[in-house]
């Protein structure tokens, strides 16, 4: 063999080595770990919102009450094991991260009290990975794939077809 060959198998041998034992003996990740949550709710819902309009600015929550354009209108009941996932995507994550600048919002969930009345609500963009709401305390870089799975999970699509 040509020693450029013989030197090219060494090195690759050495790196294959090298990485088998950075996996096998790496510390297992820590369990994800959120806060509570920082205002009262009795029930949560989820909504698809401005699916005709991809780029609408326009919030699930309105001065005139909820977007007209939410779908299914009475949202999607979250489960308490689907709020559990939701609490963990969406509150107390590390700040840091790429974010976008147009939030579209196109998915949301609405807080709502025992009365019916809205306590709280977080919009999502997947166009841009941006998102927020009210009260303050939720975090601006959520884990969007949970957020995915979730809206998903629902029978919400993460985008429209028609649109470009």
């Amino acid at each position: 063999m040509k020693k450029p060959i013989k030197i090219a198998i060494g090195i690759s041998a050495l790196l294959f080595v090298a990485l088998f034992f950075t996996i096998r003996f790496e510390k297992p990740p820590e369990p994800l770990k959120a806060a509570a949550w920082h205002f009262p709710f009795a029930t949560v819902r989820a909504y698809q919102l401005n699916w005709a309009d991809q780029f609408s600015f326009d919030s699930i929550l309105g001065k005139d009450g909820l977007n007209e354009t939410r779908m299914p209108k009475e949202g999607v009941l979250l489960s308490n094991e689907q709020i559990e996932v939701l609490r963990v995507a969406i509150l107390n994550r590390e700040e840091g991260g790429v974010i976008g600048m147009c939030r579209y919002p196109h998915h949301a969930f609405v807080f709502f009290d025992g009365d019916g009345q809205v306590t709280g609500h977080y919009d999502v963009c997947f166009l841009c990975s941006n998102a927020g709401g009210s009260p303050k305390g939720f975090s601006g870089f959520p884990y969007y794939n949970d957020l995915n799975k979730l809206f998903t999970s629902l029978g919400m699509p993460i985008t429209n077809p028609e649109w470009d």
